[in-house]
């Protein structure tokens, strides 16, 4: 299908339809989804024809209605990155990177400031290599959850997480009820809990209606 560049948004308080407020600066798909507390940020994705991925970090105020602008650059090109955010950065854990073919899953976590405008830095890794993984954060930690593995080409099931305090590699610290990735699906947070809902599993094929959350306390 066709990527698009819309920024939707819509109303938290009441029920209302979706109105398009501004455009990325390109159209792509699979990117990660970040937030300040003044600004919503996409990071990564990829474009066809053909499949190609970008590096870009661009946002938008929240305060008004308008475009995204390009305000650093990750580490590499990837798609099926998992946001998350701590009260000062924003990170991009895992994904993956084409061309050239085949398609190349990283490990990678980097970070960038909401303070100022600026690329990504390397600062550890999640404990599998993947993309697709969904993210989720809590107060203090981000995370990665399920994926998509290759070789193999099968889904994961292993939650990560990643501390704010320091610059450091993930932890595997429990698994989904079952192993899929975020075709489809979403992820979001509460103050208490991460939820993965929906997906796709065995590759791709299969998709899921199941709706998963854990703990951020233990």
């Amino acid at each position: 299908g066709s990527a698009v560049n819309q920024i939707d948004r819509f109303e938290l308080v009441s029920r209302a339809n979706a109105a398009d407020v501004g455009d990325l600066i390109a159209a792509k798909y699979y990117t990660a989804g970040v937030a300040s507390t003044t600004h919503g940020y996409s990071v990564g994705g990829g474009y066809t024809p053909p499949f190609y991925d970008y590096n870009v970090i661009e946002k938008f105020p929240f305060s008004g209605l308008t475009n995204t602008s390009d305000v650093g650059d990750l580490t590499d090109n990837r798609h099926g990155v998992a946001g998350a955010q701590s009260a000062t950065h924003g990170y991009a854990q895992q994904g993956a990177k084409n061309p050239p073919p085949p398609t190349t899953n990283t490990n990678v976590i980097e970070k960038f400031p909401f303070s100022s405008d600026a690329n990504g830095s390397d600062v550890g890794d999640v404990t599998v290599t993947r993309r697709y993984a969904i993210g989720q954060s809590s107060l203090t930690h981000g995370y990665a959850s399920g994926g998509f593995v290759s070789p193999g080409e099968v889904t994961t099931n292993v939650i990560d997480n990643t501390p704010f305090a320091s610059d450091a590699n993930s932890s595997d610290v429990g698994d989904l009820t079952q192993s899929r990735w975020m075709g489809g699906g979403t992820g979001s947070s509460s103050p208490s809990h991460g939820y993965f809902a929906g997906g796709s599993t065995n590759g791709g094929p299969t998709k899921v209606n199941t709706i998963d959350k854990f703990p951020f306390s233990t």
